[in-house]
């Protein structure tokens, strides 16, 4: 089983998928994290999953000692960007379910120190991250409470998935400055909510809609660093 020459890739979503299941649990909603975040999602792979898995089930590897004296040889020659987008993204995580556990921020730490930062770099970050979800928490606030997603929060079941938000940021921060986009809002304000209908109660028809409209939208958009 490989515990050494890990690669970026390997170390980032290793270090996430410890991140989330520091706290005793890691569900189907986390790992849906990592894969739909901007930063991770560049990383992620079944194949860096299931390392994962084999590692954490094995009661040989001490994985604290693993992001310190392994994961960190990966990092050797990360930029400050890159420190600071992979500390925030790990932020997210932490945030995701309302809570800050302090197993989490623990480990968060850990992993800072594997980039080369000290707590206090840490916490700098976490805070301007922090700052940045409150002024985008207020900017949702300002729509309307249906965030009108229609199609989006009938297929991911949830207003607040972290999908729907990254749709909801496009519409509002690339579609609406554009003439064409506004056109395009309007035209979906008229057709979503029947559409919309249609999918909420229909397990099938979410599992079409999410594999190939909402997914492939939402990986380019992605790419494109459009949230």
């Amino acid at each position: 089983m490989k515990t050494k020459n890990f690669t970026v890739s390997e170390s980032i979503i290793l270090s996430s998928l410890y991140l989330t299941c520091s706290d005793g649990n890691i569900d189907d909603k986390e790992v849906n994290l990592i894969k739909n975040d901007t930063f991770f999602g560049k990383h992620y792979s079944k194949e860096n999953e299931s390392l994962f898995l084999d590692l954490f089930n094995d009661e040989k590897n001490d994985f604290l000692k693993l992001i310190k004296e392994e994961f960190s040889k990966s990092f050797e020659k990360s930029t400050s960007q890159f420190k600071e987008q992979f500390i925030s993204s790990l932020t997210k995580l932490i945030i995701a379910d309302g809570e800050v556990d302090q197993n989490e921020i623990f480990v968060l730490n850990k992993i800072g120190e594997s980039l080369g930062l000290t707590q206090s770099q840490v916490l700098e970050i976490m805070k301007k991250n922090n700052q940045k979800q409150k002024e985008r928490l207020e900017q949702l606030k300002k729509q309307n409470s249906s965030s009108n997603c229609f199609v989006v929060t009938a297929t991911m079941g949830d207003i607040n998935h972290q999908v729907v938000q990254d749709f909801r940021y496009y519409r509002d921060n690339t579609l609406l400055k554009t003439h064409f986009g506004k056109v395009v809002i309007n035209f979906y304000y008229k057709v979503g909510p029947y559409m919309a209908k249609l999918i909420e109660n229909n397990e099938n028809l979410k599992h079409i809609t999410f594999k190939h409209l909402i997914s492939p939208i939402h990986k380019k958009l992605k790419k494109q660093d459009k949230f």
